[in-house]
């Protein structure tokens, strides 16, 4: 990865970061720093991530994420729903499970709405 632009992490409003053979995040105590390097990680572990849960169901996949980087990772695993693979979740994270419902109700909601569209014009 040689480059990333990023708005709307965490405290980061906009960033555009180049990666050198070192780079260093500096700044204050909740200034964003720990939430990018684990974006950064999430960015580059995402291949091995994915061929893991291909095999495996994850367990606790927020351990050892801060907490907004969860959501990143969440995107990958409904990433992997949509594309049809199985996947198992162990979680201590309320996040995992209103994020689940949210997107079960979403989607029930649509099928409705769209039968209904459907038996209006017979």
């Amino acid at each position: 990865m040689e480059r990333v632009e990023l708005t709307s992490l965490g405290q980061i409003s906009e960033a555009d970061i180049s990666f050198g053979d070192l780079t260093v995040f500096v700044g204050e105590q909740a200034s964003g720093k720990s939430i990018l390097l684990q974006l950064v990680k999430l960015i580059l572990d995402a291949g091995d991530i994915t061929r893991t849960l291909k095999k495996h169901g994850i367990e606790e996949p927020e351990m050892g994420l801060h907490p907004q980087s969860i959501s990143v990772l969440l995107v990958i695993l409904f990433d992997l729903l949509r594309r049809v693979y199985k996947v198992i979740v162990s979680t201590h994270s309320s996040q995992v499970p209103e994020l689940v419902w949210a997107i079960q109700f979403s989607t029930k909601a649509a099928d409705i709405v769209t039968r209904a569209v459907s038996e209006s014009d017979l």
